[in-house]
């Protein structure tokens, strides 16, 4: 029996021992992809390829891509500290802030004098004063929304006029006016249609997300997720608002296959010509030395294909380029576009050329 009681103490012992041994933790962090080819599906039913549908999202350090309808919202509300709300630039939406405080003063007149500078299509440019920025970094694209900065006073809150943008399939769609204030944390918005005289309004309440850049909402089908989490993709591919200089002035137009960065959130991009010595295959991160990489909206944008479409429509890729992409924690990918693909479905060609450093030292 006594060598029982001592077998049984040693172990209360042991046990007594590795309870008061300190506790330590063994994180392990995942690895970024080393670089992936991927189709973009930009079709979403039966539309013809070149009106795509999707915004399509894509993830350089996962290998992730997500789509969302670009009709499927209206307003994008900002997370950060300030208090910006933007319009939809996936199907050419436009907007005005009036010298009106009260809904029920605003009627189908007030439109008016706005048709010829709100009506954006892929053959109709329209004043860029309509539309949110549509080359800037983000601190001027925060800055410069067509929406100002939503003031702390709701007495100071004043009309706004959206159109709600048709460059899809979405035909004719009833303007809406609305005044947006804050909400502790968010955002209240009273809206109605144009035609609308009378209250009761409608009114809704969008609370800020810090894992999201913006929180997005239709007035037809409520919250909708449109955009990743802020640290879920890099770039962006499909529709949006973009400058029109073919007249020798600044217009707004709705323009395809375009290539947004996440450049609010610290992704950035430079451009890389192809000459004798650097091509795609052999640039590596010894070369890196003397890139200027840019945070703006549009740094690669519609310059990695030509504007104009080839003999057979396809979509034509400038094969004399490629890209660099920063991503928010610092691995470097080299990406091309030139890898084949066709309307509706490009392709994406990156590999990694620097690893970030690793977060734990």
């Amino acid at each position: 029996m006594i060598k029982y009681a001592i077998a049984i103490v040693f172990c209360f012992m042991l046990f007594a021992w590795l309870g008061c041994k300190k506790d330590s933790t063994t994180f392990h962090y995942l690895e970024s992809s080393l670089g992936d080819t991927v189709t973009l599906s930009g079709v979403s039913g039966r539309e013809r390829a070149d009106s795509a549908y999707k915004s399509v999202f894509l993830d350089f350090s996962t290998a992730v891509q997500s789509s969302a309808l670009r009709s499927s919202w209206d307003l994008g509300f900002y997370c950060g500290s300030e208090f910006r709300v933007i319009i939809n630039h996936a199907v050419g939406a436009t907007a005005a802030v009036l010298d009106k405080s009260n809904l029920n003063d605003v009627t189908i007149a007030d439109t008016v004098a706005l048709v010829s500078k709100f009506n954006l299509d892929v053959d109709t440019a329209g004043d860029i004063s309509t539309v949110d920025p549509v080359d800037a970094d983000s601190a001027a694209y925060l800055a410069g929304t067509v929406i100002p900065e939503i003031p702390a006073a709701a007495s100071s809150s004043r009309v706004i006029l959206l159109n709600r943008g048709t460059a899809t399939n979405l035909g004719r769609r009833n303007w809406i006016k609305m005044k947006i204030t804050r909400a502790n944390s968010g955002y209240t918005v009273t809206w109605g249609n144009i035609e609308d005289t009378a209250e009761p309004y409608n009114t809704f309440t969008m609370t800020k997300d810090a894992s999201y850049t913006f929180r997005y909402r239709s007035f037809t089908s409520g919250v909708v997720t449109y955009e990743p989490a802020k640290t879920l993709w890099d770039i962006a591919w499909g529709l949006t608002t973009y400058k029109d200089v073919s007249t020798g002035t600044t217009k707004a137009r709705p323009v395809p296959d375009f290539m947004m960065i996440n450049f609010i959130n610290g992704v950035k991009a430079a451009e890389v010509k192809v000459t004798e010595t650097t091509t795609f295959d052999n640039f590596s991160e010894a070369q890196l030395a003397g890139i200027t990489f840019s945070g703006y909206r549009d740094v690669i944008g519609v310059n990695w294909r030509n504007l104009t479409l080839s003999s057979t429509g396809a979509l034509s890729i400038n094969t004399d380029r490629f890209y660099l992409v920063q991503d928010k924690t610092g691995n470097v990918y080299k990406v091309s576009f030139a890898g084949g693909g066709s309307r509706g479905y490009p392709v994406v060609w990156y590999i990694r050329v620097k690893k970030a450093p690793d977060p734990a030292g």
